[in-house]
C-alpha cells in the first residue's frame, strides 16, 4: 500500500511539472510560439481547447491529492480503499498527461514554423486618381485578403492562394462572396494552380508594381 501511495504522489508531481507550463494559452503563445507569429481565430481556438483539458487534469489531480493528504492525516478508514482505487486512476492520468503535452507540443511546432505573412496595406500605395479603369477588382481582392493573411517575406502567387485557402474558414461571409466571385470569374477558378497562374500572368502583363512588396514573381 505504501508503494502505491508513493507512486500516486510521484505521478502527481510529474504531471504538474510537465503540464503547469502550458496552463495558459496566451503564455504558451508568447513563450513557446513567439509573439511575431500571428495565430488565426481557429488556431488560437485549437490551442485553447488543449489548454482547457490540461487545466481540468491539473485541477482533478490537485483535488485528489489534497483529499488523500486529508485522509492520511485524519487516519480515515477510507484511506486505504481510496489509495487502491486511485492507483490505477493516476496511471490513466499520466497517460492522458502524455497525450495532452504531445498534442500541445505538436501545435506549438505547427504554429511556430508555419508560413505566416504580413502584407502592407495596399491602400497606402493607392490614390483614387491613379486607379486604372477595369482594375478595381484586383484592389478589392488584395484589400479583403489583407484582413486575414500575414507574411514576413515576399511569396509567389501559389503560396498566396494556398494561404488564403488555409484561412478560408476565418473569412467573413460578405468577404467570402466577393473573394469567391473574383477567384471564379476574374482568375479562372478551377484549381489553386490555375488561379495562381492567372494572378501571376495578370501582374506580369500589366506590370502593376503596387504589389511588388507582396510577390516575388
Amino acid at each position: 500500500m505504501q508503494q502505491k501511495y508513493t507512486r500516486i504522489f510521484d505521478i502527481a508531481n510529474q504531471i504538474h511539472r510537465e503540464c503547469i507550463i502550458y496552463n495558459n494559452e496566451r503564455n504558451v503563445w508568447t513563450s513557446f510560439i513567439g509573439t511575431k507569429i500571428t495565430l488565426s481565430h481557429n488556431e488560437f481556438k485549437k490551442l485553447k481547447e488543449v489548454v482547457i483539458e490540461i487545466n481540468c487534469l491539473l485541477f482533478e489531480i490537485e483535488y485528489k491529492i489534497n483529499l488523500l493528504k486529508h485522509l492520511v492525516v485524519t487516519n480515515d478508514a477510507y484511506r486505504d480503499k481510496f489509495i487502491e482505487e486511485q492507483s490505477d486512476v493516476f496511471e490513466t492520468h499520466l497517460m492522458k498527461s502524455n497525450i495532452l503535452t504531445h498534442q500541445i507540443g505538436d501545435l506549438i511546432n505547427q504554429f511556430k514554423y508555419k508560413s505566416t505573412f504580413e502584407f502592407e496595406n495596399t491602400e497606402e500605395h493607392l490614390k483614387e486618381e491613379d486607379i486604372e479603369k477595369g482594375t478595381q477588382w484586383i484592389q478589392s481582392f488584395f484589400k479583403l485578403c489583407n484582413k486575414y493573411l500575414v507574411f514576413p517575406h515576399k511569396v509567389n502567387t501559389k503560396e498566396y492562394i494556398e494561404a488564403l485557402k488555409e484561412h478560408w474558414k476565418d473569412v467573413e461571409n460578405e468577404d467570402t462572396i466577393i473573394i469567391s466571385d473574383i477567384l471564379d470569374n476574374m482568375l479562372g477558378g478551377l484549381s489553386i494552380d490555375n488561379i495562381a497562374c492567372n494572378l501571376r500572368d495578370w501582374l506580369i502583363k500589366y506590370g502593376d508594381n503596387r504589389y511588388s512588396h507582396i510577390f516575388a514573381l
